[in-house]
């Protein structure tokens, strides 16, 4: 929730080639402040009375009535994927010592200290989730659930995995599930933290348009392909 203060405010992300910035604006188009970042905002949350912003490069946390920085953070490597898990904002990150390497970090998003940061194997294939009181994202080569607490890093459960195969996409992630499209060929939910496998789903020869969650459970829009005809909508 926005803190007090900033009803009259309307926040854009403006985009050119050679940087970006997030402007407020008041409720007549007048200008309020402006933030410049050399590269496109990849997250933007309120927190407390704050606002957390952050590109690639750096992390900047500012007092959303008058765009004042609180506290800025230069990370040694580029970052990706950001997740807010309380007061963790937790993120993706090339191993500065060697970029073929992957990490995931963590910030105290209230004092922007470095909290704590874990290598881990494979190449992302997911963005990162907030999931309870943990983040969980998945990997290919090799294919594997990875989770960690939020607060502490701490890799929570067995090592678990997901069948080789088509492309995978994460669908919906609950603190205690994690459910996953594999396109043509199942969907599978597995619970967290010990990557077990729930239930499986098959979903042969079937294309799936859009995935959304009520309070009845999955609900799918789907193309079942014919062998021989066109496709079927379900």
């Amino acid at each position: 929730m926005p803190p007090p203060g900033v009803d009259g405010l309307v926040l854009l992300h403006l985009a050119k080639p050679g940087g970006a910035a997030v402007k407020a604006v008041d409720l007549e188009g007048r200008g309020v402040w402006t933030v410049r970042f050399p590269t496109l905002v990849r997250f933007a949350s309120f927190l407390e009375d704050g606002l957390v912003l952050a590109d690639e490069t750096s992390v900047v946390r500012v007092d959303p009535r008058s765009g004042a920085a609180v506290w800025t953070w230069t990370p040694p490597s580029r970052m990706r994927s950001f997740v807010l898990a309380g007061a963790s904002l937790v993120f993706l990150a090339q191993d500065p010592r060697g970029e073929s390497d992957m990490q995931v970090a963590a910030l105290d998003a209230l004092s922007g200290t470095p909290t704590w940061t874990r290598p881990f194997e494979g190449i992302p294939s997911s963005r990162l989730h907030a999931a309870g009181e943990g983040v969980v994202f998945t990997t290919v080569q090799p294919n594997r659930i990875w989770m960690f607490e939020a607060d502490t890093g701490r890799r929570t459960g067995p090592e678990a995995t997901y069948p080789e195969g088509l492309a995978t996409q994460v669908v919906h992630v609950a603190p205690e599930l994690l459910v996953l499209l594999a396109e043509g060929r199942s969907i599978d939910a597995y619970e967290l933290p010990t990557g077990r496998l729930r239930w499986r789903a098959p979903l042969p020869n079937t294309a799936v348009r859009a995935v959304e969650v009520g309070r009845e459970g999955l609900v799918l829009l789907a193309m079942r392909r014919r062998l021989n005809g066109p496709e079927e909508g379900g």
